[in-house]
C-alpha cells in the first residue's frame, strides 16, 4: 500500500495593517511564506452588524493592500478584518492577526514597562523592561537623557526581539550621571505606544574627612509602587560588600564612622530595593572608593620595670598599610626589625634587657592613597 500525506497547510501573512483614510480603510500585509501548495488567501470582513464576508481572494503570495469603501464611521462601528490562506487541495490554514477598526482608533499600542535601570559592575548599565504583548510586535525603541536636567529624552537605539528584554549601555560614565531611561514600543504598521515609565540610575559619592566618611545618593526613579529601602554596602580591598546601614526610602545620606583602623580604603555601593507589589526589583549605584590618609603615634619612651606600665615599645598605627621598622643603638648596631605594625619591642637586644639607654628608630610607612611616610627619631628605655 503507499500512503499518501496530505500538503501541509499555508500560514497567513505574518502582519496585517490597517490605517484610517478619509473616506475608507486601507489594508495591507506582508508576503506570505513561500509555498509550493498555495492556491489563494481570502480576505475576511466582519461588519459591525456581525455579518461576516469574504471581500477580496488574493492569487499570488506578494505584499499585498485592499480599500474599503463599504464603511460609515469605522472609528466609532467596528469593521474587523484577518486572512487565511487556503492550499491546492482545499485546506485552510491559521487565522492571521486580526484588526478592529475601532481597536486601532481607540487603543494605542500597549506601552512597556521598565523593570529596572542599574548600574553593572563594569560600570556600564543595563536596562530590563516587560516584554511586548502586541500581536504584530515591531521593535523597541530606547530612549535616555540625563537626570535632573531640563531636556527631553532622546532616541538612543532599537532592539529587534519581542523576548529580548535587557539592554547594556556603555556609553555612559556613572560615576558623574543618573541616567534616565524609557521605552516606545512599534508594531509593523508603523504605529507607536505612548512612552514608558523611567529608569533612573542612582549615583553615590561621598567625601572623605578624618576618621569618618560621608556618603549620599540619589532616589531612583520610577517604580510604580516606590522603594521599599536602600542598602549601603561596604567592604576592604579583600573583602566582599555587606550591609553597613539600612535606610528608609526618604533617606539618602550616610555619616560612616564606624572604621576599621587596620584598613584605609573602603569601597560602598548602594542598593535600591522595590516596594511589595511590583516585581521585586532591584538597583544598584555606581561603585566608589574612599580613603583615609596614613597616621602614626610614636612613643618617645617605655619602662620595662615588670611594673606593668609602659613595658614594651611599639607605635600606635591608623590606616596604615605597609610597615617597616628599624632601631639602632648609638653604635649603630640594629638591635631590632619588624614589617608588622602591630609587632612591639621589649628592649631586649642578645637575649639581654638594656635599660637607660636611648636608641634610634627608622619607620617607612604607606597608606592606601599610594603615599609613602618616613619617620626617624628616639626612644628612650628607662627603668
Amino acid at each position: 500500500s503507499i500512503k499518501i500525506n496530505p500538503p501541509p497547510p499555508v500560514p497567513p501573512p505574518a502582519t496585517i495593517c490597517l490605517n484610517f483614510n478619509q473616506d475608507h480603510l486601507k489594508l495591507g500585509w506582508d508576503p506570505t511564506y513561500q509555498s509550493r501548495y498555495f492556491d489563494y488567501i481570502l480576505l475576511y470582513k466582519i461588519s459591525p452588524n456581525g455579518t461576516t464576508s469574504i471581500v477580496d481572494t488574493i492569487r499570488n503570495q506578494e505584499e499585498g493592500s485592499y480599500s474599503d469603501y463599504d464603511v460609515v464611521n469605522p472609528k466609532f462601528k467596528n469593521y474587523t478584518y484577518y486572512l487565511i490562506a487556503q492550499n491546492k487541495c482545499g485546506l485552510k490554514g491559521d487565522t492571521s492577526i486580526i484588526v478592529s477598526s475601532t481597536k486601532e482608533y481607540e487603543i494605542p499600542i500597549e506601552v512597556a514597562y521598565v523593570v529596572t535601570a542599574t548600574v553593572t559592575d563594569d560600570e556600564n548599565v543595563k536596562l530590563i523592561w516587560t516584554s511586548s504583548t502586541e500581536a504584530d510586535f515591531g521593535s523597541y525603541d530606547i530612549y535616555r537623557k540625563t537626570n535632573f536636567e531640563k531636556m527631553d529624552f532622546e532616541y538612543v537605539t532599537t532592539v529587534s526581539g519581542r523576548m529580548d528584554t535587557s539592554w547594556i549601555d556603555k556609553k555612559v560614565k556613572v560615576h558623574e550621571y543618573s541616567y534616565c531611561y524609557a521605552i516606545i514600543v512599534n508594531d509593523n504598521c508603523g504605529h507607536i505606544s505612548k512612552l514608558s515609565n523611567k529608569g533612573c540610575t542612582i549615583v553615590l559619592k561621598g567625601e572623605e574627612r578624618p576618621f569618618y566618611f560621608n556618603l549620599y545618593w540619589n532616589a531612583y526613579e520610577k517604580w510604580e509602587y516606590d522603594v521599599f529601602d536602600y542598602t549601603l554596602n561596604r567592604s576592604v580591598d579583600t573583602g566582599s560588600l555587606r550591609p553597613v546601614v539600612v535606610n528608609s526610602a526618604n533617606t539618602f545620606f550616610y555619616k560612616d564612622e564606624n572604621l576599621d583602623y587596620d584598613w584605609g580604603g573602603y569601597w560602598y555601593k548602594i542598593k535600591a530595593v522595590e516596594n511589595k507589589g511590583g516585581y521585586e526589583a532591584i538597583s544598584e549605584s555606581n561603585k566608589i572608593y574612599l580613603i583615609q590618609p596614613p597616621l602614626l603615634h610614636v612613643p618617645n619612651a617605655f619602662t620595662p620595670n615588670d611594673d606593668q606600665l609602659n613595658e614594651k615599645w611599639g607605635i600606635v598605627p591608623v590606616f596604615v598599610k605597609e610597615y617597616q621598622l628599624r632601631i639602632y643603638n648609638r653604635w649603630g648596631e640594629k638591635v631590632y626589625e619588624t614589617n608588622d605594625k602591630h609587632n612591639i619591642w621589649s628592649g631586649e637586644y642578645k637575649n639581654e634587657l638594656t635599660t637607660n639607654n636611648v636608641y634610634i628608630y627608622q619607620i617607612m610607612f604607606t597608606g592606601w592613597d599610594r603615599s609613602v611616610h618616613y619617620r626617624k627619631g628616639t626612644v628612650t628605655v628607662l627603668k
